[in-house]
């Protein structure tokens, strides 16, 4: 089933009443991240492991489709998780890209794989949080886009963190919490 999120995230506060730091942007956002993901994770989580048959069936129907069919499912949830961008959307769709290599994967459609990972193991470590953790069979392809990336553009993606003494470490929190957005909306 096909979710739609009811608007954007806002990702700063509207009316601050003290200045606020590069941190204090960082936790908003990290907050609205997690009020957004956090009950939409949980519900997912509900039908895979406690609607019977829900997941066996799900293996079943993804392992007897066609390639193109793969493919057609994946561009609708990616088109899904594409119209919740916010602006500027160009930026966020390279990040996006970059930073979820299991959204965009060529070979998915052909293999029935996600960067090598049956798609129910895929589903199960976002499930249970451990998209980002160093246990994920994909973590180091995922770090090193995200490094390659951001590298590339000095760590400088977030004007609100710019000219932080932590830009580099704020800006990766960021990403990898967008991240999961991403992927549990995926």
């Amino acid at each position: 089933a096909e979710h739609k999120p009811s608007a954007r995230i806002r990702t700063t506060p509207t009316t601050p009443t003290h200045t606020l730091t590069a941190m204090d942007v960082l936790q908003y956002q990290v907050s609205a991240f997690r009020q957004y993901y956090t009950p939409m994770r949980a519900k997912i989580k509900q039908m895979w492991v406690d609607m019977e048959n829900f997941r066996d069936n799900y293996m079943t129907l993804w392992d007897s489709w066609e390639p193109q069919q793969r493919s057609s499912f994946l561009a609708g949830a990616l088109k899904v998780v594409e119209g919740n961008l916010n602006e500027p959307r160009a930026k966020f769709q390279t990040l996006l890209r970059v930073s979820c290599p299991e959204v965009v994967d060529e070979e998915t459609a052909e293999s029935g794989r996600i960067l090598g990972m049956k798609m129910d193991r895929f589903i199960d470590c976002v499930l249970a949080g451990r998209e980002n953790a160093a246990a994920y069979p994909a973590h180091k392809r995922v770090e090193e886009s995200i490094d390659r990336f951001l590298s590339s553009v000095d760590y400088s993606i977030f004007d609100q963190f710019k000219n932080s003494k932590d830009e580099r470490r704020l800006t990766l929190q960021l990403v990898f919490e967008q991240r999961t957005l991403w992927l549990v909306n995926f």
